[in-house]
């Protein structure tokens, strides 16, 4: 842990040349913060943000890790930086001012160590400025910063509005009652000093209070995207490689001198971006040389192929008046396969029969 400076304090004086002006309504002793604000709007929705932000008030940062909801505690420089207004008076003839009051924030204390502590005139009220270790604000066991930063965002999303005003840009909470402080006035009494007209009512020795604390729920990077929200996801696996794949055979059935060409089309339709090989398999034991394919999601890839039908041997076939019948039919089938190159793919396949009737010459 760093070596902690637990107080740096700057003292101002206030109406030094009109002390009798100067004292405020509650003289004794006080202790305020000093926090001016002003009203940010956010969609409808106004927070307290302190004027001149961190730098003014006690502020605990909130950062995000996933830009939709807040995870941990921060902060720049790890200190708290802020002013207090505070008045000390040692009342009645018998008691003196013999020091600066003791003013204590969280766990620390001023003056501590460094510097000449300034003492004011009784009554006169002076401003300090305090810096203040994070982890010395003896915070409450159940005061959740990053919890309260999601009760709004949450809230913010149950009334219908859209959270991108507040995710990206950040807002501040102000939350009271918080940051335990006192104030210890500095008076010696004095046996020997005559009274007049009795001494006055002694007001306490010091004032306890507590400061309130703001919280900077610190933008989170979010952006708001346009259009429909997006489908729920599926595995990879739930997607096709090859979604479908058909073959026909365009002038199937045909009447021709043989040889003759049969004409086949085809195609075949992806599920996701795929790369693979596709070939065709015929009746006889015919194999075409293969081909390969790279196809985006649901592209669709058209084949053309055709096959060459020769006269079929008809020696031994004989009608009664000694010679061959005609047409001389030849039937057979294609087949489309289609491979994906991925691991332990199986063939989508699609297959076509045929028919040719060979005329005479």
């Amino acid at each position: 842990m760093p070596t902690r400076r637990r107080f740096l304090i700057f003292a101002s004086l206030a109406g030094l040349a009109a002390v009798g002006l100067a004292r405020e309504v509650g003289i004794g002793n006080t202790l305020k913060l000093i926090v001016p604000t002003t009203s940010e709007l956010h969609n409808g929705y106004h927070f307290e943000a302190p004027v001149g932000g961190s730098e003014a008030a006690p502020t605990i940062f909130v950062f995000s890790d996933d830009k939709v909801s807040y995870s941990r505690i921060g902060y720049h420089d790890k200190k708290l930086h802020f002013k207090v207004r505070a008045t000390q008076e040692c009342l009645g003839d018998r008691w003196t001012q013999s020091g600066p009051p003791s003013i204590r924030v969280g766990k620390g204390g001023w003056p501590s160590g460094g510097g000449k502590p300034i003492t004011n005139p009784e009554a006169v009220p002076y401003n300090l400025k305090i810096d203040v270790p994070l982890e010395d604000l003896r915070l409450p066991a159940n005061f959740d910063p990053v919890r309260r930063c999601n009760t709004v965002v949450q809230d913010y999303t149950l009334s219908g509005k859209k959270p991108g005003a507040l995710l990206s840009q950040g807002f501040w909470i102000r939350v009271n009652d918080v940051v335990p402080a006192s104030l210890s006035a500095a008076c010696t009494y004095h046996e020997g000093r005559k009274k007049v007209f009795g001494d006055p009512p002694q007001l306490p020795p010091g004032v306890d209070t507590k400061f309130p604390v703001w919280l900077r729920c610190m933008p989170t990077g979010y952006v708001e995207t346009k259009g429909p929200p997006p489908r729920p996801g599926k595995p990879l696996s739930e997607y096709p490689s090859i979604k479908s794949v058909d073959l026909a055979a365009v002038n199937s059935p045909l009447s021709h001198t043989c040889p003759a060409n049969v004409i086949f089309k085809g195609k075949f339709e992806t599920g996701r971006a795929i790369k693979g090989r596709y070939r065709f398999l015929g009746s006889d034991g015919y194999t075409s040389p293969t081909y390969p394919y790279a196809l985006a999601a649901g592209a669709t890839k058209s084949v053309t192929w055709q096959r060459r039908i020769e006269l079929p041997n008809t020696m031994g076939t004989m009608t009664m008046g000694g010679a061959a019948s005609w047409p001389r039919s030849v039937t057979g089938w294609l087949m489309l396969e289609v491979m994906a190159d991925e691991p332990n793919a199986q063939p989508h396949r699609s297959r076509v029969g045929y028919e040719v009737r060979c005329q005479r010459s």
